[in-house]
């Protein structure tokens, strides 16, 4: 096996036991297990989103392939499930939803109207803006101390 075979292969693995690590997270371990796995589980996502980024050619070209990836990606997710839910709690005779109230929590990430019956989602807009924050502060630096 090549150098850079192996370099593909050690990131599927890397990738492989962070989904390990979320889900055991999120499927009610004992309380010292899940302390462990919040304290890395999440930044070890955007430590390997951050190795696997490569500079685009402009802010603009980032913005437009991270809009398309990351927020149409959760805008989807997000209606889809607030779809499925509302129509879980129509049919099961529970009050009827607040859908303005929802529609607005999914642009505010407001847990309380949204995100409380989809938590997860937090992290598509939340890496958008880490991706973002980033190119333009390293862009920003290289002309401050290369011009």
């Amino acid at each position: 096996m090549n150098n850079s075979n192996k370099k593909i292969l050690s990131i599927e693995v890397s990738k492989a036991l962070g989904i390990i690590f979320v889900v055991l997270g999120h499927s009610g371990p004992p309380w010292i297990v899940e302390k462990a796995l919040y304290s890395f589980h999440m930044p070890f996502w955007f430590f390997l989103s951050g190795y696997l980024y490569k500079k685009k050619n402009s802010f603009n070209s980032l913005m437009k392939n991270k809009f398309r990836g990351l927020i149409v990606l959760y805008l989807i997710v997000a209606i889809c499930t607030l779809v499925i839910f509302n129509l879980n709690q129509i049919l099961c005779h529970q009050n009827f939803p607040n859908l303005l109230r929802q529609i607005v929590g999914i642009f505010m990430a407001d847990r309380q109207s949204h995100l409380n019956f989809n938590g997860p989602l937090w992290y598509l807009p939340a890496l958008f803006s880490i991706f973002l924050l980033n190119d333009f502060f390293e862009r920003f630096i290289e002309k401050i101390l290369f011009r």
